[in-house]
């Protein structure tokens, strides 16, 4: 699937001339449209920096705003254009961070949360 798995630092991630691509292409899409964001293309974009994120969950967290915008459910608003162009910017940003540490130890305690926004459940195992 394009994974690239470095065994001298022990990580899992995506390989760097790819996600360079990626970056590249962000900023062109952030300063093309300075003023109003293309749906279609932040879809495009953000479709593939997902796969990217696949191998650090965390980093979903970025795009809040985003999938608002790419939804439709939600009126385009220039507020919303604005925080989604910051979330763009925020991935290219955090990009050293997104890959998986193959060699990260296990931790005595696990902490699981069913992920939802009202706030749900939490639990831990030690």
């Amino acid at each position: 699937m394009g994974a690239e798995i470095d065994g001298c630092r022990g990580t899992l991630g995506i390989a760097a001339d790819k996600l360079t691509k990626r970056c590249v292409v962000t900023f062109c899409l952030l300063v093309q449209f300075q003023k109003k964001l293309n749906q279609k293309f932040v879809q495009v974009i953000t479709g593939r920096w997902a796969f990217v994120l696949q191998f650090r969950r965390p980093g979903m967290s970025i795009l809040q705003h985003t999938w608002k915008f790419i939804g439709g459910a939600e009126a385009v608003t220039s507020k919303l254009i604005r925080l989604a162009r910051g979330e763009l910017l925020s991935l290219v940003c955090s990009e050293p961070l997104l890959h998986t540490n193959l060699r990260a130890s296990i931790r005595n305690i696990v902490v699981a949360t069913d992920a939802s926004e009202t706030g749900g459940a939490v639990s831990w195992s030690g």
